[in-house]
């Protein structure tokens, strides 16, 4: 999403969350204004109040339109900010480098993108995968890999599955020199593509 569409979308999801809360809790009477005329220029207040007082609508109309409201305003911003903090989290975690080679000249690290990136290019190689989506946690016993990947309608799943498990373990401890302590895979299949229909023969009288 373009950076001012997220902007409005947080300002309206603010609003509206604001609206509806200062709303609730003046119609609950949790708070309540002592000044009367800042009560009467309370217009949320008034408005919301006014809506209660209609005839043959209850009080607890205008409260429950107030916390539906309130509950609308903070989901947008959670799902607004959600994106741009799970963001910061997945940047830590893929400039996060492990030391591989450590003598006299220096050392040799490697980032965790860099696994990923090993991982996901050994994956697709093995015939029968179509796309993988790696992910690499780091665990006491070594590293955990577990890898999502997309086969074709008609493959052998259960051994593609162990093909990919020895071969990223081979290959990321081979190539990297990183322990692995488990290689987990999840599969799923691609739908079949429909053949395309060959276009009606004319007869030839």
């Amino acid at each position: 999403m373009d950076i001012v569409n997220r902007i409005v979308m947080i300002v309206v999801g603010l609003i509206v969350f604001l609206f509806g809360a200062i709303t609730f809790l003046l119609l609950t009477g949790l708070v309540v204004p002592q000044n009367s005329y800042l009560r009467s220029i309370l217009t949320a207040y008034t408005a919301l109040r006014a809506l209660a007082l209609l005839r043959g609508a209850p009080g607890n109309v205008a409260m429950l339109i107030a916390l539906v409201l309130a509950i609308i305003g903070a989901a947008v911003l959670v799902f607004e900010f959600w994106a741009p903090v799970r963001y910061l989290f997945h940047r830590g975690e893929t400039s996060k480098q492990y030391l591989i080679r450590k003598d006299a000249l220096g050392q040799v690290t490697v980032s965790r993108s860099m696994v990923n990136a090993v991982v996901q290019h050994e994956a697709e190689a093995v015939p029968g995968v179509v796309q993988a989506t790696p992910a690499v946690k780091d665990g006491k016993d070594g590293l955990h890999v577990s890898t999502r990947a997309s086969l074709v309608w008609d493959a052998d799943a259960p051994g593609i599955g162990q093909t990919l498990q020895e071969r990223i373990k081979d290959s990321v401890q081979t190539h990297l020199g990183l322990p692995v302590a488990e290689v987990r895979v999840t599969a799923q299949s691609m739908p079949q593509q429909p053949k395309p229909k060959e276009p009606p023969r004319r007869r030839v009288a």
